[in-house]
């Protein structure tokens, strides 16, 4: 079977909130594990596709889809988008200095990766490297000469799957320590000449 690429739609949003959720590696949950009393971290993902002229709308987001199953996805838009992004409400104050490697790993005027994902029983298939595939071709179809992603040092098959397709570790930075966070030790800026 042949595994299509294609734009998320609002349909698809349950998908991609399980992609962010993994993707960030226990930072949802640190953003949101008590934001809105009755409401899960799930629920608060999936509001957050919907967040007109943000770049967690739902617009900047991919899936993988075969034989009408959703197979994993991708969420990518250009980094200085995140200039004139709309705060998020719903982030405690007190939760924003476990974001702090993140302001100093960006590759300004990049086509940044802000989240890939497969679900379990389809990875090992070569997904994640479709849907990075067709992320670096979206990023050259609007002109960009770079692509970057941040990924945590400790996951090595994400890292080595990266390295393969040609991307580079440029910077890196301590992660502030969370328990929620699935992992420690440093936070990577990657990137690749498009």
């Amino acid at each position: 079977m042949t595994t299509a690429i294609r734009p998320a739609r609002e349909a698809d949003i349950p998908h991609m909130a399980f992609v962010t959720t993994q993707a960030f590696g226990g930072y949802a949950e640190v953003m949101y594990e008590a934001a809105v009393p009755g409401r899960s971290v799930e629920e608060i993902m999936r509001a957050r596709f919907f967040r007109d002229g943000a770049t967690s709308h739902f617009v900047n987001s991919r899936v993988a889809e075969e034989a009408g199953a959703i197979l994993g996805g991708l969420q990518a838009y250009a980094m200085d988008l995140l200039e004139n992004d709309p705060d998020d409400t719903l982030i405690p104050k007190d939760r924003y200095g476990f974001f702090e490697p993140f302001d100093y790993l960006h590759a300004d005027g990049s086509y940044y990766v802000n989240a890939v994902a497969v679900y379990p029983r389809y990875r090992g298939r070569g997904v994640a490297r479709l849907l990075m595939r067709a992320a670096e071709a979206d990023a050259v179809a609007q002109g960009f000469g770079e692509i970057s992603l941040n990924v945590f040092a400790e996951n090595a098959g994400a890292v080595g799957l990266y390295r393969k397709l040609g991307y580079r570790e440029v910077a890196r930075r301590p992660v502030v320590p969370h328990p929620r966070l699935l992992f420690g030790g440093d936070l990577l800026l990657m990137t690749r000449r498009l």
